[in-house]
C-alpha cells in the first residue's frame, strides 16, 4: 500500500507541467531575441557577424550541456531492481 502511494508520488514530482513548458518557452524566446540583438549589434560594429555565431552557439551549447547535466537525474529510471547472486562468504 504504502509503495504504490510512493511511486504515484513519484510520479507526481517527476511530471512536467504547464508551468514548466512556458518557462522553456519564455526563455527560448527572450535568448531567440538576445541572439538577435547581438548579431545586429555585431554588425553595427562591424565584426565579423560568423565569429559571433560561433561564440554563441559554443555558449549554447555549454549551456544545454548543463541543463541536461543537472536535470539528467530526474528523467528516466529512477528505482532498479538490483538482484545478488553467489555465495556469500
Amino acid at each position: 500500500m504504502l509503495e504504490a502511494e510512493i511511486l504515484k508520488l513519484h510520479e507526481v514530482v517527476l511530471s512536467i507541467s504547464t508551468w514548466e513548458y512556458t518557462f522553456a518557452a519564455a526563455f527560448a524566446t527572450a535568448y531567440l531575441l538576445y541572439l538577435i540583438r547581438v548579431i545586429v549589434a555585431a554588425r553595427g560594429l562591424g565584426t565579423f557577424t560568423s565569429l559571433v555565431v560561433v561564440k554563441l552557439l559554443l555558449r549554447s551549447c555549454y549551456f544545454a550541456l548543463i541543463l541536461v547535466a543537472l536535470l539528467g537525474p530526474s528523467f528516466g529510471e529512477s528505482q532498479k531492481e538490483v538482484g545478488l547472486s553467489g555465495e556469500i562468504s
